[in-house]
């Protein structure tokens, strides 16, 4: 058929032998252009056409087949048949998919572009850095075709795709095998929550045990309101919503916790949560919840230490509890369970009674200092102490573990 500049390609088995090739030619009018290239090439493999011009124009000067599109060919190039710069790449393949939610992402220095079945799912087709661009898209049983196209304009040059299945609501994963979120994630991937202690170990066979590093991405319905965002890292962790900075913990540290109370508008908002470890341990988790703005913020732990994510964050109006022999929620163990409220509020200068009670362990601290210590394993006990304020902010922080048995926790500041 008449036709502008087409490249048409097929897989075939061959036999060990003599094959004869033949390939026939009409020119209707206008420009006129044939070219032909073969390679060897696995039943799995992508079919990539690699062109010497940025726009996938003409006879390819390469093809050959590629297991994966994972490159980062720096300021070279892919083969000697093409230049540094100015080429551009399409890799293409037909895969079985079973009926599901998926999630596509690809990264580019330049330009990337992703299709399926031949429709545009994403496009980032522009000069750029290494920038990852991700997408979900349901797709049904069956064969579906992925073609993947690339241009390098300059300077780096880098193009991976990954493909995972994931559930509707998952946070959107990407683990990188550095500590600086930079190039192809080595590993895509939905995770319902952000809840991970990998100890000395790795979140995947495809990463280290240190030096990677991770980005959460999800897009939640939020109510109007204040809520409580809390993040937990071993080691850098940062939270960004709607692409604002709203908590920085990016620095090598031991398990810390991290909370901001931000106002929200209803409607869409997009959380990204990010994360690097160093070396040690590594932990990462993130919690949210409404809160009134004078509520204690609370964090429930599933330890006695106050160690690691907390199982649960919410408001506490007060700190009044007489759990009995229950947990406080669902998500907390009936023993063996911990707590820190935390509140910063205005005083007016004077003298202040501050009272604690605890079964088990209680402690207090004001502005980070030590004020009542009744860190042991206890029946019902009551600590109190008198402290002179300074008019304007001071910071109650109230720990509390359980250790078994009856569960109560008070505090009053009169």
């Amino acid at each position: 058929m008449d036709q502008g500049a087409t490249t048409y390609t097929a897989v075939h088995d061959l036999t060990a032998d003599d094959h004869t090739i033949r390939f026939e030619y009409y020119e209707a009018g206008g420009s006129a252009l044939a070219g032909l290239r073969y390679a060897p090439v696995e039943p799995t493999d992508y079919q990539a056409q690699f062109f010497d011009n940025r726009d996938l124009f003409g006879t390819p000067e390469l093809v050959r087949g590629d297991p994966v599109v994972d490159f980062d060919w720096g300021g070279s190039s892919p083969d000697p048949a093409l230049t540094s710069d100015n080429f551009s790449a399409r890799w293409t393949r037909t895969a079985i998919f079973t009926a599901g939610a998926y999630l596509f992402a690809i990264t580019g220095d330049d330009g990337v572009r992703l299709f399926l079945d031949d429709i545009l799912l994403i496009d980032g087709w522009v000069d750029q850095g290494a920038t990852t661009y991700t997408a979900i898209r349901e797709v049904t049983a069956g064969e579906h075709t992925v073609r993947f196209e690339y241009y390098e304009a300059g300077g780096g040059a880098l193009a991976g795709l990954r493909y995972a299945p994931v559930n509707a609501g998952d946070y959107v994963a990407q683990y990188f095998d550095n500590p600086d979120l930079w190039g192809i994630p080595a590993v895509v991937r939905g995770e319902p929550t952000i809840d991970h202690d990998w100890g000395d170990g790795s979140p995947d066979a495809a990463l280290p045990g240190d030096n990677f590093s991770a980005r959460w991405t999800k897009p939640d319905m939020f109510a109007a309101g204040s809520y409580l965002f809390a993040i937990t890292g071993d080691d850098g962790i940062r939270l960004f919503l709607d692409d604002t900075l709203i908590i920085d913990g990016w620095v090598d540290q031991g398990p810390t916790t991290y909370t901001a109370i931000r106002d929200v508008t209803a409607g869409e908002h997009t959380i990204r949560f990010e994360y690097y470890e160093a070396g040690g341990g590594a932990i990462a988790g993130l919690r949210y919840a409404p809160i009134n703005p004078t509520d204690y913020q609370a964090q429930y732990y599933d330890n006695r230490e106050l160690f690691g994510t907390p199982v649960l964050v919410r408001g506490d109006a007060a700190v009044y509890f007489d759990w009995g022999g229950g947990p406080p929620d669902p998500a907390v163990p009936e023993d063996n369970f911990s707590v820190r409220w935390t509140k910063t509020a205005t005083f007016t200068a004077g003298n202040y009674q501050f009272t604690i009670t605890g079964d088990d362990g209680v402690r207090l601290f004001l502005d980070d200092t030590l004020i009542l210590d009744g860190w042991v394993d206890q029946g019902p006990t009551t600590y109190a102490t008198t402290r002179t304020l300074t008019a304007g902010e001071h910071t109650i922080r109230f720990e509390y573990y359980e250790a078994g048995g009856g569960a109560l926790a008070r505090l009053s500041v009169q």
